[in-house]
């Protein structure tokens, strides 16, 4: 059941990560959030940050427990979870290098002579 839930988690993340990534970068924030879009992109990226750790930790133990079961077919089911908990990582990672890219522009500061 736990495998079920995990995997259900994980597409989700999958599907709205990409998503939230592209409001970010075109502006949009949420409305609770009490600042400018420049603050809430670096509180996106800290939370991006947090689902690449978060998926690689998660990959690697449904990894892990493949070994550990008793030769039932489960060892399918968490052989899918890690692989979209490791696409959760990736996913985020990759979003992480679009937000700099983003931010980079916007550092350069000045006029080009």
């Amino acid at each position: 059941m736990l495998e079920i839930l995990s995997i259900l988690a994980a597409a989700a993340l999958l599907i709205i990560t990409p998503i939230q990534t592209g409001q970010v970068c075109a502006g949009k924030i949420s409305p609770k959030f009490k600042g400018s879009p420049a603050e809430y992109a670096v509180v996106f990226r800290r939370q991006l940050t947090l689902l690449i750790y978060l998926g690689s930790i998660c990959g690697v133990v449904n990894l892990g427990l493949i070994f550990l079961d008793s030769g039932s077919a489960e060892w399918i089911f968490s052989l899918l979870g890690a692989a979209l908990w490791l696409g959760v990582a990736a996913v985020s990672y990759l979003s992480t290098r679009r937000l700099a890219r983003l931010a980079a522009p916007a550092q350069g500061g000045g006029a080009s002579a």
